[in-house]
Parts: C-alpha cells; sequence; structure tokens
C-alpha cells in the first residue's frame, strides 16, 4: 500500500518531515561556468581597450606636446638666424703696382704678376699668356699680318672708359683662341694699346689695366 505523503507533513511511519529538494542540473552549472569565464574575459578585454585607449591619448598628447617644442625650436633658430646673420667675409684688396710716365702726364696701375718693361716708345706689360703695350708719342697701331688676317674668326667694335671718356675698341677672336684688342686712346699725347691674351681672364685683366689710365693734370680729350 502506498503512502501518499505531500510535502510538509510529517509520515507516520517514518515520523520525519518531508521536504522537497530541487534536482540538481549539471547543464546549468556548466553554463554558469561558462558565463562567469565570459564574464572575467570580457572585463579583461574591456581593461586591455582603457589602457590602449589611455595610452594612445598619453603617446598623442606626448607627441602633440614634442612637435610644439620643435616647432618652437625652429622658430627660435630661424629668429637667431635673422638677428645674428653669419659674417660675410671681407674680399682681400687687390695688391697694385703703379707706372708714371711724368713726361706725358699719365699714370696706370697693374696687378704684381704682370712684368713692366720701359721701352723707348712706351711701358709693356706681359705674363706668361698676355701682353700689353703702350705706344707713346708716336703714330702707331695694331695692324694683322697677312698670316694673323687668315686666322682671324670674328672681328667686332666695342667701348672702354679711360680717364671718365668712353674709347672705341676695335677687338679680334682668332681661330687658336687668341684674344686682340686695338684701341687709341689719346691724342694729345698720343697713346695707342695693343693687348693679345690667351684666355678670357687675361684678356679682362688687360682692359683692367687700361681702363685705370689717368692724366696727372689737364685731361687731352
Amino acid at each position: 500500500m502506498e503512502n501518499n505523503i505531500q510535502e510538509g507533513q510529517y509520515s507516520p511511519v517514518q515520523n520525519q518531515l518531508v521536504q522537497s529538494y530541487p534536482k540538481f542540473d549539471k547543464k546549468s552549472l556548466k553554463f554558469g561556468k561558462i558565463l562567469t569565464y565570459f564574464s572575467y574575459f570580457l572585463v579583461g578585454v574591456l581593461f586591455i581597450i582603457g589602457f590602449g585607449i589611455a595610452g594612445f591619448y598619453l603617446g598623442f598628447s606626448q607627441s602633440l606636446s614634442d612637435k610644439g617644442k620643435l616647432e618652437e625650436d625652429l622658430f627660435n633658430c630661424q629668429m637667431k638666424a635673422k638677428i645674428i646673420p653669419t659674417p660675410t667675409p671681407t674680399p682681400k684688396p687687390q695688391i697694385l703696382l703703379s707706372y708714371a710716365d711724368e713726361k706725358n702726364n699719365f699714370l696706370f696701375d697693374y696687378p704684381p704678376k704682370w712684368v713692366l718693361v720701359k721701352e723707348t716708345d712706351g711701358p709693356k706689360l706681359s705674363t706668361e699668356s698676355a701682353q700689353l703695350k703702350f705706344w707713346v708719342g708716336i703714330d702707331k697701331k695694331y695692324a694683322p699680318t697677312a698670316t694673323e688676317s687668315a686666322k682671324i674668326k670674328t672681328t667686332t667694335t666695342g667701348t672702354i672708359e679711360v680717364n671718365g671718356k668712353k674709347i672705341e675698341t676695335k677687338e679680334y677672336v682668332f681661330s687658336d683662341e687668341k684674344l686682340v684688342l686695338s684701341s687709341q686712346i689719346s691724342d694729345i699725347p698720343k697713346i695707342n694699346v695693343y693687348l693679345v691674351a690667351s684666355s678670357q681672364e687675361l684678356y679682362e685683366a688687360g682692359k683692367t689695366i687700361i681702363e685705370s689710365l689717368k692724366f696727372q693734370r689737364v685731361s687731352p680729350f
């Protein structure tokens, strides 16, 4: 004979209170553990993300700070460069020698590397690759020889300034790159010049010597 004993009732046989307990569910326990672990994992991920974001902003702020400092340093350097300009080296003045002709009342300057020789018809200056002749007091001018004429590439007319006046020149360029200048720079006293050079540099140096000529007293022009 079965005894139908309800919850909370005493069993007449066992004289004890019969209570009902929920059945133990393994699946529910496993799911709870998984949920707990997932929560821990999620919190860890959020914690890492939070640290990453904080580090990014910290690094970004530091980068902006470094950039600002770099720009400030660059600006200060530029201001210093403007305030304190780099000194330009002063070129050394060229040492020149002077030749004076007291009889004909003129003088000119020339570099020491040009050798001066006083000849009866006027002074002559020369280097290894150039020559400058002043014909003084005689009516003598440069005229190309037949051999030289065959080598002339171009003939042009130019000007130089002597003693404040423009003087006409005749200039020749030869096939062997020789350069020649001829001019009458004074009539009283009569002064004619002849310049020949193997390079443009020496040619310009010779013209500078001619242009340095000055009359000491009254100009003959």
